[in-house]
């Protein structure tokens, strides 16, 4: 049976996509050690896997990070202190997160150069 921390990590990876290990830590705002226990009992139970020559976890070996994903995913991690693990979901386009932080709905749109015309979008 899975732990909570498990189960968040599975989680933000199916929703998500691939992400960075220093961004579960954040996330699951656990010492390195605790993180380590997690992640290698997840890989022992073959429920993720190493991405991108181990700098990513995954759900498996043929997914490929997000990076629009990935820097949205460092904006929430500013707020994770506020956020319930399971209040984060991906959002509907051109947003990529939304979550609830006290009782308010919040988006999170990464715009790149040249795509300002999105944020007309959103409001």
């Amino acid at each position: 049976m899975l732990q909570n921390d498990e189960l968040h990590v599975i989680k933000w990876l199916s929703q998500y996509g691939p992400l960075p290990k220093s961004q579960i830590k954040k996330m699951l705002q656990i010492p390195e050690q605790a993180l380590e226990k997690v992640l290698k009992s997840l890989q022992r139970q073959r429920k993720i896997t190493e991405v991108g020559g181990g700098y990513y976890f995954g759900l498996d070996k043929m997914c490929q990070p997000d990076q629009r994903m990935i820097l949205a995913v460092w904006v929430l991690t500013r707020f994770i202190e506020k956020i319930d693990p399971m209040a984060h979901y991906p959002a509907t386009y051109p947003s990529q997160l939304f979550f609830l932080k006290e009782n308010t709905g919040y988006e999170i749109l990464v715009l790149y150069e040249g795509e300002e015309h999105f944020q007309s979008c959103t409001r």
